[in-house]
């Protein structure tokens, strides 16, 4: 044959349309064949996976009742059906997320607690939403089509992966995820594979869970228990603390435990278990911070710190003691086991809730305690403050307390001189014989002390002594000023540097006593003098009452009255009826009425004087002008006082009428007439005291019968209104005029009426009222 061909079988030659079925079924034996093949592979595979979820199921029910012993077969069961270049399994517990097992290239990560962000839950987060599983082909090429963005970052990432949720019940526990470098690395029955693992392990996980809240329940109600036993009875806190820290310790397996009190200035330890060093823990900023910004110190941290180089790490948890906004101390706990979780953080805040109120409750106790020494101090010192008697012997027993309840080695007191307006020494206490009497020697200046006035406060501060001071008590001191609300009474002087916030108002309460003490003293001297003053007064009054007519004059066809009342115990006012020698017609009288220009002991005295003058002139002499010159003339020679007498003298004969008088700067007489209107007898001259060689005149009067004569000082005709206008003469008429008798009881009382109820309550000035009234005929 001129070209080449193949050689067939003579029989697919011969036949050609066998040959070709031959062809056929062979084709189809070895296509089964290699099904065949392929399906029992497939099968041995299947049965190797299923040999494997086998044998996890029985490591699942084999355990130990520990859940990260769990997660470790779990793992290495995982790592024989499918590739774990990272794999990781974790529980949901509240809003946070905590990891079992954490794998990288064989090697465990350390577990690690995150809190899930609504906004960016992540993965993670979409899964316990939803409850379905993620496949990841390849994250680079789908990080824009996933339903939730990975919520982590890191330098080695994956590059897919397979998620699927724990579930029990429909709900979601935890996550399963198995990750690889590679990208499309799982598919389909990866998944399945990965789901049957997470529902074996998702059950043994639900019950060890249930069975471990439940022994987890039992350990936070049995730690509250032994904390409230500890905390309740009214034990010293510094005895408890202690073993309060203990007991944190041993149930929450804490290397370190420590509570830190910010009651008092500066923030200290009160107790502490474990390997603590308290100035370490006092160092940190952290614990300053949480104590001092009140928004910080609303919630308890948590932070996470490496130890050494080899990668040990310290989990360290801060929770305040707070009571409403106020922020009482700090507790403070390390482990190395493992993070503190949500539900040991949820105890540990009922603990810190626990600890707070023992503080504020110990606080309040103590307070009470020292109210109630202070309260006791204070009516010691009061007691002694208060002693009858010998003031120096209080006062000293007072310092000898003050030294004992400061804490000083001594206490001085000093007192106000008046006349000088220095401050002198008065008692001390604790003070050498020899420093005592250096100290008796000093004079002090209050404006030394920063003491200007016009108030003083007794509030102590420190103060630095002057020189001369000094050299006696020291360079400091506390001190605190003694008044009586307005007027400096002195200074009480404690030795020390300052005294704490108590102590400051123990010594103010005790220089408020000494302050009371000295002012009920002066208050008592001050009232003896009075009383005696007033007893002095009342001899005074007696003794100028006694100078007043005991009875007016009785004359046959007249009636005499007279009225004194003084302005004050004693006064200048008086008037007088002297009995002179029988004229030409008749018997004679001296009718005086007087006001010396001042009020009081003074006047009193001066009026005295002026009466006993008086007296011895007027029996020598007839004419009332020339009585009251030669009065006048002694009043100058006799006496040096810058006093002055106002004076009517006038001499009266019952049988005519007729009345002789001499007006000497006095107030003006009124004479009311029947039937016709008030007379005001406007004569007058100077006042007696004032000029030398004053030429007084006589004037005449004669009272027919029916009249009526009125003589008053210048307490009646000036009383002031209350608007201040003056009562004046014009108003004595009018208060007389209308009367339907003129008798001088009658007088004299509508007089006094009108008076008090034009003028103020009580009189500004001596009021005297003299009256001469002549009965009408036949009466």
């Amino acid at each position: 044959m001129p070209g080449s061909h193949l050689l067939l079988p003579a029989t697919l030659q011969a036949a050609p349309e066998t040959a070709t079925g031959l062809l056929a079924a062979a084709f189809i034996l070895f296509t089964v064949g290699a099904s065949a093949i392929l399906f029992v592979r497939r099968d041995r595979r299947r049965e190797a996976e299923l040999r494997t979820l086998a044998a996890l199921a029985l490591a699942v029910s084999t355990a130990p009742d520990d859940a990260s012993e769990l997660a470790e077969a779990a793992y290495i069961h995982a790592a024989r059906l499918l590739p774990t270049d990272f794999f990781q399994l974790g529980l949901f517990q509240g809003d946070a997320y905590r990891t079992l097992i954490w794998v990288r290239d064989g090697d465990r990560i350390h577990n690690r607690e995150f809190t899930l962000d609504k906004e960016h839950a992540g993965l993670v987060g979409w899964i316990r939403a939803t409850g379905e599983p993620i496949l990841v082909a390849d994250f680079l090429r789908e990080v824009d089509t996933l339903p939730a963005k990975p919520s982590y970052a890191s330098d080695d990432p994956p590059r897919s992966g397979a998620f699927v949720p724990l579930l029990v019940d429909n709900a979601v526990v935890g996550v399963l995820a198995v990750q690889s470098r590679k990208r499309g690395t799982f598919r389909g029955r990866e998944l399945q594979l990965l789901r049957a693992l997470a529902g074996s392990v998702a059950t043994s996980l639900a019950m060890l869970s249930w069975r471990d809240q439940a022994v987890s329940r039992d350990q936070q109600i049995a730690l509250l228990e032994e904390i409230s036993s500890l905390l309740t009875p009214l034990e010293p806190l510094d005895e408890v603390l202690p073993q309060a820290t203990a007991a944190i310790a041993r149930r929450l397996d804490a290397a370190t435990t420590a509570i830190l009190d910010s009651t008092e200035q500066p923030l200290r330890v009160r107790a502490a278990s474990g390997a603590v060093n308290p100035e370490d823990l006092l160092a940190q900023p952290e614990l300053i911070h949480l104590v001092t910004d009140a928004a910080e110190s609303r919630r308890l941290m948590t932070r996470t710190r490496e130890l050494d180089a080899g990668g040990q790490l310290l989990w360290e948890c801060t929770a305040p003691l707070r009571v409403q906004d106020r922020v009482l101390g700090v507790l403070y706990m390390s482990r190395r086991s493992e993070p503190f979780l949500s539900g040991d953080r949820r105890l540990i805040e009922l603990i810190a809730s626990q600890l707070a109120l023992a503080l504020l409750e110990s606080e309040n106790y103590a307070q009470q305690q020292e109210e109630a020494w202070f309260t006791t101090v204070l009516l010691e010192v009061a007691r002694h403050a208060a002693q009858p008697g010998d003031l120096h012997a209080a006062l000293e027993a007072v310092l000898e307390l003050t030294t004992l309840l400061a804490g000083a080695r001594w206490a001085v007191l000093l007192t106000l001189d008046i006349p000088s307006g220095l401050l002198v020494p008065s008692v001390s206490a604790g003070l050498s014989r020899d420093r005592a009497a250096a100290v008796a020697a000093l004079r002090v200046d209050p404006r030394d002390f920063g003491l200007t006035g016009p108030t003083y406060e007794e509030t102590p501060r420190p103060l630095d002594l002057p020189r001369w001071a000094a050299e006696s008590l020291g360079a400091r001191a506390v001190g605190s000023a003694l008044s009586d609300g307005s007027a400096l009474l002195g200074m009480l002087l404690v030795e020390g540097d300052g005294l704490h916030d108590r102590r400051r108002s123990l010594l103010a309460g005790i220089a408020h006593q000494v302050s009371l003490r000295i002012e009920n003293a002066r208050l008592t001297e001050q009232a003896a003098i009075r009383l005696s003053l007033e007893r002095e007064l009342d001899t005074a009054r007696s003794i100028q009452e006694s100078f007043l007519p005991e009875a007016p004059p009785r004359v046959p066809g007249w009636e005499v009255g007279s009225f004194w009342r003084a302005a004050r115990s004693v006064g200048g006012d008086f008037y007088d009826f002297i009995p002179l020698a029988d004229g030409p017609n008749g018997p004679r009288w001296g009718v005086v009425i007087a006001d010396v220009t001042d009020k009081g002991v003074p006047a009193a005295l001066y009026m005295a004087l002026t009466r006993t003058m008086l007296r011895s002139i007027a029996f020598y002499e007839t004419s009332p002008a020339a009585t009251l010159a030669n009065l006048n003339r002694l009043l100058l020679h006799d006496t040096r006082a810058d006093m002055f007498v106002t004076m009517v003298y006038a001499i009266w004969e019952p049988q005519t009428g007729r009345v002789t008088y001499t007006n000497a700067g006095h107030a003006l007489p009124v004479v009311f007439l029947p039937g016709e209107t008030p007379v005001t007898l406007t004569d007058h001259q100077a006042l007696l005291g004032a000029l030398p060689d004053v030429a007084f005149q006589d004037s005449f009067i004669t009272l027919p019968p029916g009249s009526l004569l009125v003589l008053y000082t210048d307490g009646v005709s000036e009383a002031p209104s209350p608007a201040g206008d003056l009562f004046g003469p014009e108003r004595v008429a009018r208060a007389i005029q209308p009367l339907p008798d003129w008798r001088p009881s009658t007088a004299i009382t509508a007089l006094a009426e009108a008076v008090a109820a034009f003028g103020t309550a009580g009189p500004a000035d001596d009021q005297t009222l003299v009256c001469l009234h002549r009965h009408p005929q036949g009466v």
